[in-house]
């Protein structure tokens, strides 16, 4: 959360530092000024990390070297361009968008004499960034280079079951359990992208984007218990390192 804070409040500042430059410019470059708009696309993302859970004595770990999702993603954006008479531009844009980049994994582990199945699935749910832009336009097109930071959310859940019974407490049954939680990863964005002018004021634009985010270590509820009988509470320990790749389609309009 503190994250999400931070971020967001840099990108309110670089959008405040934007509007002192709106009355000192002279550009006459349509790329120029305040925008606002939509953006879209597919989205692909590589997780790799490591699964705990923990059941009464059962405390089993598992790793997996490759967990791809893919989907699409929609949002919306807002965003400052500052053009020299040169031609050089300094832009700053803040968006979000909801996403369906998802993926699934099935596996068997084993613990000591004991081996499940299991399966875990994870769905990115939302995308911010804050972004700063500096590149070159005329009063056609533009291209660009993108750094800045990112945070998002995506709900992690999946099922674990004993293909034997377990020797672990309370010994001799078959097992299983299951978790769901919402997990918070943040890092840093790099991309380049293009726009070009359709009128003196909407544009189009095509972007890529490479987040990098940082290691997380995020503990999901769930629930376990012996098969036919009944459940209790435990907890599923996910840590996890991951990147993703989006390619975006946006329009926007100039205010």
């Amino acid at each position: 959360m503190k994250r999400f804070v931070v971020a967001w409040s840099i990108a309110m500042l670089v959008s405040a530092a934007s509007v002192s430059l709106v009355a000192a410019s002279d550009s006459t470059s349509p790329f120029h000024g305040f925008n606002i708009g939509m953006h879209g696309g597919y989205g692909s993302a590589q997780r790799v990390g490591v699964n705990s859970w923990w059941f009464e004595g059962l405390d089993i770990e598992r790793g997996w070297a490759q967990f791809s999702q893919s989907g699409g993603q929609i949002g919306v954006h807002m965003g400052y361009n500052y053009v020299l008479p040169s031609g050089l531009l300094f832009g700053a844009r803040v968006s979000f968008a909801a996403s369906n980049i998802h993926g699934m994994d099935i596996d068997s582990v084993r613990d000591g004499a004991d081996e499940f199945t299991s399966d875990g699935r994870n769905r990115q749910e939302s995308i911010t960034m804050a972004q700063a832009r500096i590149g070159y336009a005329t009063d056609t097109w533009s291209v660009h280079a993108i750094g800045g930071y990112t945070i998002t959310t995506s709900r992690n859940e999946g099922s674990f079951t004993s293909l034997t019974p377990a020797a672990v407490p309370p010994g001799g049954e078959r097992i299983y359990g299951s978790w769901s939680g919402v997990e918070m990863q943040s890092g840093l964005v790099a991309g380049v992208g293009a726009g070009f002018m359709l009128t003196d004021r909407v544009s189009v634009s095509l972007d890529y984007t490479l987040l990098l985010f940082d290691k997380v270590t995020n503990g999901l509820p769930g629930s376990a218990g012996i098969l036919g009988s009944g459940s209790v509470p435990t907890y599923l320990t996910s840590v996890v390192e991951s990147e993703m790749h989006l390619f975006t389609v946006g329009v926007s309009y100039r205010l």
